[in-house]
């Protein structure tokens, strides 16, 4: 049984140390293929975000600028108006919380005085 521990860890050093194998040439052609495609739908991507940012238009007026940098502002103090909603949410239901805890706290507390109100003391012996 210690052969076979030692063999299967000599097989484990030789499979560290060697390197990959290298891609069939049909796994190569496919990596190719995805690069190529990768980098077409970038380009693709970038060109559609050059049409629609108008800043890197040349020929551009300056009310169009405005209505551009106004849409902007109004998409920003949606989301902004969004997060702060979800905030304040998120806020009230933590305030909810903590004031059941405190109500619950106060309740054993007063659960606890009652009991050690209720037990008489322990009796004394006297000699």
């Amino acid at each position: 049984m210690a052969t076979e521990n030692a063999s299967s860890s000599a097989v484990g050093a030789d499979a560290l140390q060697s390197p990959p194998a290298p891609l069939q040439p049909q796994a190569q052609a496919q990596t190719h293929s995805l690069d190529i495609q990768g980098k077409s739908q970038q380009q693709q991507q970038q060109q559609q975000q050059a049409q629609d940012d108008p800043s890197s238009n040349q020929n551009i007026s300056p009310q169009e600028l405005t209505l551009y940098v106004e849409k902007l502002l109004e998409q920003i103090n949606a989301k902004f108006d969004g997060v702060s909603t979800q905030i304040f949410g998120k806020m009230d239901e933590m305030s909810s919380r903590i004031e059941e805890l405190e109500k619950s706290i106060g309740e054993l507390v007063q659960s606890a005085d009652d009991d050690t109100k209720a037990t008489p003391p322990p009796a004394t012996k006297s000699s």
